[in-house]
């Protein structure tokens, strides 16, 4: 058994003084589902639809390997076991645009020939048919699930927000404003740090939770350079339109002084985060009433299946806004599921994604996990007032929607890789010029490993300066 893999089986109820069901009346026999939902919330949200299936489906056994892990790790072991000899019959996928390529290979260019073809999943166009999914979903989602042979290889089954701002309710209500009036969670940065901190600090307390992964604190260097530089610029940035042939063009001086905004902002951290400390215990200094509690959290939106999980109720212990600067902008992912090749019990895997896709499965699922809705047919008396917000900006004609995964791969852990070491360690000089010289070293730092390594991690085209970008190494240089 994999070190990393919890097997647990949740449900296994047969109909006891009967025959054993068969696919056509109370089940399937015994299937076996993949993911690692096990954190509060996000296992909560799996269970309750792993209920309903049985519920559907009385006879069928059904077993749930939730893998206990983080980053890569999790999707290395999905990648291990689904194509292994005994693989399960349905598991979870990371929702990144170039994902399916992964897994269905079917063509390929003089350049980059693909030989041979790879197809390690089972086509779900006969889902897509029975449940009119392509109406019902996004086509910005379902376009990248599409093989390369035309045919749908994945089902969504919520869409996450990453530019979420999380805040304790009470903390702002009972903390003044600097200056006079009711403190309100801030809507920009400028107001954040101008108002908010001084507010906080005033009050002793931490502004701002941040995880010491660098996956979480790339979450909020992209809230941070959206709500600063702007959607736009975020899609020229990393669509390799970004002009860095020096510090003097217009997209340099942008750059600069979004990384500027940002080591601002982590100067008002809990300072002491390491690499150990993860995403939930960052979450979980809103909850905390001791000295290092902290009364915002900038993270997806799952936190909030976090916070529901561990007792708080959103809109009077908690609320969720769109991270400062970010409104009119939703940056999503998206978990799905798909089938492998070798799956020996198709038809129920094939019966599970249908449930997981349905409408009481999608309610059931996100209600608890702090996701939207893949379907736009869920009525939104389904949720509460805070989510109903957002699926509301998620539905808007007039909201931009920013996938995580526009980012090439590289690119984004070369960001993941630099913000731990660019995070300041202590509070600012309190001699204002020292402060500025020190901040200014720092964002220049950054900003020359960045432009330095912009063409090679995004383009592929690298040379001796590029030696240490994530391009070549495929590892963390900080």
């Amino acid at each position: 058994m994999n070190r990393y893999a919890l097997w647990c089986t949740l449900l296994a109820v047969g109909c006891s003084g009967t025959s054993p069901a068969s696919s056509t009346d109370m089940g399937f026999g015994s299937v076996n589902i993949f993911s690692w939902w096990s954190g509060a919330g996000e296992a909560d949200a799996l269970r309750a639809v792993l209920e309903l299936y049985q519920r559907q489906y009385p006879g069928t056994s059904l077993e749930n390997s939730a893998v206990v892990g983080s980053g890569t790790q999790d999707q290395d072991v999905a990648k291990s076991l689904a194509r292994g000899e005994i693989p399960p019959d349905a598991f979870q996928l990371a929702g990144n645009g170039g994902e399916i390529d992964a897994w269905t290979h079917f063509s390929g260019t003089l350049a980059d020939p693909i030989s041979p073809s790879v197809n390690a999943l089972m086509p779900l166009d006969d889902l897509y048919a029975e449940g009119n999914w392509l109406s019902l979903m996004p086509k910005i989602i379902t376009d990248v699930l599409r093989g390369d042979d035309g045919h749908m290889y994945m089902v969504p089954i919520g869409i996450h927000r990453r530019n979420s701002l999380f805040y304790n309710t009470a903390l702002f209500r009972t903390c003044p404003k600097v200056g006079g009036g009711a403190l309100t969670a801030p809507v920009s940065w400028s107001e954040y740090l101008e108002v908010t901190v001084p507010s906080l600090e005033a009050c002793k307390i931490t502004p701002l939770a941040l995880s010491g992964q660098g996956w979480a604190q790339h979450i909020l260097w992209l809230n941070v350079l959206i709500g600063t530089a702007g959607a736009p610029y975020r899609n020229r940035l990393e669509t390799g339109l970004a002009d860095f042939g020096s510090e003097s063009t217009a997209d340099a001086q942008t750059l600069k002084s979004s990384l500027r905004t940002l080591y601002n902002v982590l100067w008002h951290v809990n300072l002491d985060a390491t690499s150990a400390f993860g995403w939930d215990d960052a979450a979980a200094l809103l909850q905390s009433t001791s000295s290092n509690r902290a009364a915002m959290y900038i993270h997806g939106d799952w936190a909030k299946g976090y916070y529901q999980a561990n007792g708080w109720h959103a809109g009077v212990d908690f609320d969720e806004l769109p991270g400062p600067g970010t409104a009119g902008t939703y940056l999503f992912n998206y978990d799905a599921f798909a089938i492998p090749q070798k799956a020996k019990n198709i038809a129920a895997a094939k019966a599970f994604i249908s449930v997981f896709a349905s409408k009481e499965g999608q309610v059931a699922f996100n209600t608890l996990k702090g996701s939207a809705p893949v379907r736009n047919d869920i009525a939104l008396a389904s949720f509460d007032t805070v989510e109903q917000q957002k699926i509301a900006q998620l539905q808007d004609p007039a909201t931009t929607l920013l996938s995580l995964s526009d980012s090439p791969a590289d690119w984004a852990n070369e960001t993941a890789c630099l913000i731990p070491a660019f995070r300041p360690t202590a509070p600012p000089p309190s001699d204002h010029k020292a402060a500025e010289t020190q901040a200014t070293t720092q964002v220049d730092a950054i900003y020359s490993r960045l432009a330095a390594c912009y063409l090679c991690d995004i383009k592929g085209i690298c040379g001796a300066a590029q030696a240490g970008c994530f391009h070549v190494k495929k590892a963390c240089q900080p």
